[in-house]
C-alpha cells in the first residue's frame, strides 16, 4: 500500500568539531570516559556504515549542543520540498504542518461506520494511498505556524531510493529481520527501573532515567524488548496458543507488563522537560520508519503501548498524536481487530484517559481557540483519524459486560455546538458528500445531539404529512377551505371508555399518526398545550398494563413488565402499547412504562428504513413460529414492500435453511443470564446455580430439555429442541440448555406479542436517526430519567409575581424538599404531567412558580401545559404543606368533572 523507501539526498558527511562531546555524554555532566558512549550495537556494520554512523553521530552532537545554548524548547522537525527532497527550516513546529487539503475521510473501509440506509455499496472515502516517507532534524517544535511544503507526496517508482542511515534500530528493521548476527536489545527491568528511580529522588541526577527513556522509545523494536514479557508461557492464550491466533471465545494477550509500562509512563510526567522531549523525538523516529504497508504483531503491540503515553495530553503534541492515530487508523481489519482485543484487556484506570486525551484533541481540532494549531484546511484527516481509533476503543468496551467504562464517556460535548442536522443530512446523501461525517460513527454523538436530529426529522416529516393531506384535501374539494384541525391528530376520549375510546381513534386515523397528536377529554374543558396529551398517555398506559388485560406481566422483584407468555391473541393491545411508545418519542413524551432493558435491544435490532409501510397485526402473514422452535439468534429482519415475510420453523425446530431465519426473524438477538434477569430474577438464579453445581446434575436434578408455560390455566411442556422430552440434562450439556431456555423464553415463547408491538412502535415511528441510538438511550427517550433531585428544580426555576427570597417561596423549597420520595414524584406530576426527567435535566422542564390573587384557603393548581405551578401566598409553613400534600396526592382530571 505504501513505498518503502522515498528518494532522499543523503548529507555530506561532515568532520567532529573539537570538543564536541561524544553521543551518551549527559547534557549537565562533565564527560567520563568509563561511561558508555552509544547504546550496544544492533549488528555489525562495515566500515562504510560506521564512517557514516560516525559523521551522523558528530554532526547531532553539534545540533544538540548549538540547541541547548540556543533554545530550551528544542524538538524534531520533518519538512519535503516540492521537488521531493527533505530540508529543515528553523522556527517550524513538529509534524504541524500537514498536507494540502483533501477528502476528510481517507481510510474507507478500515473501521466500518453506520452506513445510511439510502447508500447502495460504500461510499468514496478518499484514499491515503502512495504517502511519502519525509526526513527529520532537530528542530524548535514550540508556538511555530504550519508549512505548506512539508507535505506527503507519492514516491515515483522509476526514482531511485537512497535511505538514509539512522542510528535508530528501527530504520534497520528490515535488513536486521533477515539477519542471524542480531544482537538482544539490553534496557532497565522493572526491578533495576525502580532501582534507579529511587536513586534519582535521592540525587536527582537524571542521566541513567535519561538515557533509559532514549534507548526504549529509540524503535519499536526496543518498545517490544523493553516491555514484553519474557517468559514464553505467560504469552500463550488459554487455548495453549499465540495471541495473534484469535479466537472468538479467547482474549488475545498482548504479552506485555502492564504494570512496567504504566510505571514508566507515570514516571515520565515527572522527568524534566529535556526528557520528556527525548521522547517525542523517539517517538517521531519510529512513526517515520515504520510508515508501511505491512505490519507485523510487534508493531502493533509499540503501537498499543504508544497510545497509552500521557504525554499527548499537551497541545503541542498534537503533531505526533496525529500520525499515530492516522496509523492506527489505517490499519488493516485483522490488525484493527487484535489491537481492540488487546484494548479490552486494559483496566479501567489505563482505559478512560485514553479516551479522554482523544477526546480533548478533537475537542481543540473543532475548536482551536488560542492553541496553536495548523489550519484545518491543511489537516482535514486529524478528526477522522482520532474518530476511527476511539471507534476501535467503544469496540473494545462494548467485548466486556460489565463495561470498563460508561457509554456516555465516549460522548464528545462538543460536537453538540456545530451543525448536527447538517451532518445528518450529509450522512443521508452520500452521493453529495462521500466523506466523513460524525453521523457515521453516532457513539461519538450526545443523546442531547442525537435528540436534536431525532426532533428535527420528526418535524420535518410532520410537515410533509400534513401538506400531502392539504393537497389531497384541496384536489378532492376545491371549494371548501381546509381548517387548522387537519393539521394535528385528532383522538378524543371519554374517561369511563378510555381504552375503547383510544383503540378505535388510532385504528381510524392510522393514516395521520405522523401528525401533531392534540388530544380532548369530552365532558371537560381542558385545551390541550401538552398537559391533556400527558394525562391520556399515563391514564392509557395504566389501563393497558393492568394485569387485568393480561397483557405483560410484571414482576415485583424486577420492577419491570414482559410480554405474558399465554398464547392469548392479544395483538391488539400489544399493538396500541408500541403506538403509544412511538407516538411518545414522535411527540417528545415521557412515558411511565418499565420495560427491561432486552426489550429495547430487540427493537433496535430491527429498525426498518424510513418510508417503508409495515402492516397492522392483523394483516400480517409472516413466519410461522410454533413454541416448540429451536433456539435462533439473528438481529435482521427482511422488509420487502408492505408485509413482513419469513419461514417456517416446524414442531420440531428444525429447518433447512437456518440462516435464512435468522436474516428474517424480526427482534430475534443473541440473549444472556443478564438480559433474563431484569424478568424472571429467581430463575436466574436457579440457572446459575445449575451451571455452577458440583454435584451430578442427571441425577440431582432430573431435567429434561423441556420448559413450560400456562395455557389457560393448564401447563403444557414445551421441548426446547428436538427430542427434548428425552434428552437429560447432564453435566456436559448444562449450558446449551440454559441457552435454549434463554432462547426460548425471551425469543420464541413472546414472538407474535413482540411482533405486534414492534410493528406498532415503527408504525409512527420510522426515522432513520433511531440507527443512531443504543438501548439504553432508547429507553431514556421515551421513559426519562426516574433519577432526579429537586434541588436543581430549584436552581432553574422562574418565578413570577414572587422573589426567590420572599417568606412563601423559602417555606415552599423547605416543605418540598422535606417530602417523601413518593410525595415529590407525585408533585413533579402534578406540575408537569410526568414523574421522569426528561432528556437534558430538569433545566429542560422551564419550571416556573406563579402567584395566584386567590384567597389562602385555596388548593395549589398547575398547567401541565407550561410546567407552571399557580402558588397563593399562604402565610405559614404548616398552611402551606397541608395544602400542597393534599394537592399533590389528588392531582388527576382538568377542570370540573
Amino acid at each position: 500500500m505504501y513505498s518503502s523507501g522515498v528518494p532522499l539526498t543523503p548529507p555530506k558527511p561532515r568532520p567532529p568539531s573539537r570538543g564536541t562531546p561524544a553521543r551518551g555524554t549527559p547534557p549537565h555532566e562533565p564527560r567520563q570516559t568509563n561511561r558508555p558512549q552509544k547504546l550496544p550495537p544492533i549488528r555489525k556494520k562495515s566500515s562504510g556504515q560506521n564512517s557514516q554512523v560516525a559523521h551522523k553521530d558528530n554532526k547531532h552532537d553539534e545540533s544538540s549542543k548549538s540547541s541547548r545554548t540556543n533554545s530550551e524548547e528544542s524538538l524534531p522537525t520533518i519538512e519535503t520540498t516540492d521537488d521531493g527532497t527533505s530540508s529543515t527550516k528553523l522556527g517550524e513546529d513538529l509534524f504541524l504542518s500537514e498536507d494540502s487539503p483533501r477528502p476528510r475521510d481517507p481510510f474507507h473501509g478500515l473501521v466500518q461506520p453506520i452506513t445510511p440506509p439510502s447508500m447502495c455499496g460504500d461510499a468514496a472515502l478518499g484514499g491515503a494511498e502512495g504517502l511519502k516517507r519525509p526526513r527529520i532534524t532537530p528542530n524548535n517544535l514550540h508556538g511555530i505556524q504550519a508549512s505548506k511544503s512539508q507535505e506527503f507526496t507519492p514516491h515515483d517508482p522509476s526514482t531511485p531510493s537512497t535511505r538514509i542511515t539512522c542510528r535508530s534500530a528501527g530504520d534497520m528493521r528490515k535488513t536486521l529481520r533477515g539477519s542471524d548476527d542480531r544482537k538482544p536489545f539490553v534496557v532497565f527491568g522493572i526491578k533495576q527501573f525502580r532501582h534507579e528511580l529511587e536513586k534519582w529522588k535521592k540525587t536527582k541526577k537524571v542521566y541513567k532515567l535519561q538515557e533509559f527513556y532514549r534507548a526504549v522509545f529509540d524503535s519499536f523494536e526496543s518498545i517490544n524488548e523493553t516491555f514484553k514479557k519474557i517468559s514464553i508461557s505467560s504469552c500463550r492464550s488459554r487455548s495453549g496458543r499465540s495471541s495473534r491466533w484469535l479466537k472468538r471465545d479467547r482474549i488475545p494477550d498482548p504479552c506485555l507488563q502492564h504494570k512496567f509500562v504504566g510505571m514508566v509512563y507515570e514516571v515520565l510526567t515527572l522527568m524534566p522537560r529535556e526528557v520528556q522531549k527525548l521522547v517525542l523525538k523517539g517517538i517521531v523516529n519510529c512513526l517515520l520508519n515504520e510508515w508501511k504497508s505491512a505490519k507485523q504483531e510487534s508493531d502493533l503491540r509499540a503501537y498499543f503501548i504508544l497510545l497509552q503515553n500521557p504525554l499527548f495530553t499537551q497541545t503541542n503534541t498534537y503533531g505526533v498524536f496525529a500520525h499515530l492515530l492516522r496509523q492506527v487508523a489505517t490499519l488493516n481489519e485483522h490488525d484493527q481487530t487484535l489491537v481492540t482485543h488487546w484494548l479490552r484487556r486494559l483496566s479501567t484506570p489505563r482505559f478512560r484517559p485514553i479516551i479522554e486525551r482523544i477526546h480533548q484533541f478533537i475537542q481543540l481540532r473543532l475548536f482551536p481557540g488560542q492553541s496553536e494549531l495548523p489550519p484545518m484546511s491543511n489537516c482535514g484527516w486529524w478528526i477522522p483519524s482520532a474518530v476511527k481509533v476511539l471507534s476501535m476503543l467503544n469496540n473494545a468496551n462494548e467485548m466486556i459486560k460489565p463495561r470498563l467504562v460508561s457509554f456516555r464517556e465516549f460522548y464528545n460535548h462538543s460536537i453538540d455546538h456545530i451543525d448536527v442536522t447538517a451532518e445528518y443530512r450529509q450522512w443521508e446523501n452520500p452521493a453529495s458528500h462521500s466523506g466523513f461525517t460524525f453521523c457515521q460513527f453516532p457513539f461519538i454523538l450526545s443523546l442531547l445531539a442525537k435528540l436534536k436530529i431525532l426532533r428535527r426529522d420528526q418535524e420535518r416529516e410532520m410537515i410533509r404529512t400534513a401538506r400531502d393531506e392539504l393537497v389531497e384535501f384541496v384536489r378532492r374539494r376545491p371549494t371548501r377551505v381546509p381548517s387548522v384541525s387537519q393539521l394535528y391528530l385528532n383522538i378524543s376520549v371519554r374517561r369511563q371508555n378510555l381504552l375503547q375510546d383510544s383503540l378505535d381513534q388510532i385504528y381510524g386515523n392510522r393514516k395521520q399518526l405522523k401528525k401533531k397528536l392534540r388530544v380532548s377529554f369530552i365532558g371537560e374543558p381542558g385545551y390541550d398545550m401538552g398537559g391533556l396529551t400527558k394525562e391520556w398517555f399515563l391514564l392509557l398506559l395504566r389501563k393497558v398494563l393492568a394485569p387485568d388485560y393480561n397483557t405483560f406481566v410484571y414482576n415485583n422483584k424486577s420492577h419491570c413488565y414482559w410480554f405474558a407468555d399465554n398464547g392469548c391473541e392479544n395483538s391488539s393491545d400489544l399493538f396500541l402499547v408500541g403506538v403509544l411508545m412511538g407516538l411518545a418519542v414522535y411527540n417528545c413524551i415521557t412515558l411511565d412504562i418499565r420495560l427491561p432493558l432486552v426489550c429495547y435491544k430487540k427493537l433496535l435490532s430491527s429498525v426498518p428504513k424510513s418510508g417503508v409501510l409495515l402492516q397492522q397485526p392483523d394483516a400480517i402473514s409472516g413466519s410461522t413460529i410454533q413454541q416448540t422452535g429451536s433456539p435462533v439468534s439473528g438481529p435482521n429482519i427482511s422488509q420487502s414492500g408492505s408485509t413482513v415475510s419469513g419461514p417456517t420453523i416446524s414442531e420440531t425446530g428444525s429447518t433447512n435453511d437456518k440462516e435464512t431465519i435468522n436474516q428474517n426473524l424480526c427482534g430475534v438477538i443473541p440473549v444472556t443470564l443478564e438480559d433474563y434477569r431484569s424478568i424472571d430474577p429467581d430463575m436466574v438464579r436457579g440457572l446459575e446455580e445449575l451451571l455452577n453445581y458440583d454435584g451430578d446434575v442427571e441425577d440431582d436434578f432430573g431435567l429434561t430439555f423441556q420448559a413450560t408455560r400456562s395455557e389457560l390455566g393448564n401447563i403444557r411442556s414445551i421441548p426446547l429442541k428436538r427430542g427434548g422430552e428425552e434428552i437429560a440434562v447432564t453435566d456436559f450439556n448444562r449450558e446449551e440448555y440454559v441457552q435454549a431456555y434463554l432462547e426460548y423464553k425471551m425469543n420464541r415463547s413472546v414472538y407474535r406479542q413482540f411482533l405486534a408491538f414492534y410493528h406498532g412502535f415503527y408504525t409512527v415511528c420510522s426515522s432513520n436517526a433511531l440507527t443512531f441510538l443504543c438501548p439504553e438511550e432508547l429507553e431514556v427517550l421515551i421513559c426519562g430519567n426516574a433519577v432526579f433531585d429537586l434541588k436543581d428544580l430549584k436552581k432553574h426555576t422562574a418565578y413570577q409575581g414572587y422573589r426567590s427570597n420572599d417568606p412563601t417561596i423559602i417555606y415552599f423549597w423547605e416543605v418540598l424538599l422535606s417530602l417523601p420520595r413518593e410525595l415529590q414524584k407525585k408533585f413533579l406530576h402534578f406540575c408537569t404531567g410526568s414523574d421522569r426527567v426528561p432528556v437534558g435535566g430538569m433545566q429542560e422542564l422551564n419550571f416556573k412558580i406563579v402567584r395566584t390573587p386567590t384567597a389562602q384557603n385555596m388548593l395549589p393548581m398547575a398547567h401541565t401545559c407550561f410546567n407552571q405551578l399557580l402558588l397563593p401566598p399562604y402565610g405559614s409553613k404548616q398552611h402551606l404543606e397541608g395544602k400542597l400534600i393534599i394537592a399533590v396526592s389528588n392531582a388527576e382530571g382538568f377542570g370540573l368533572e
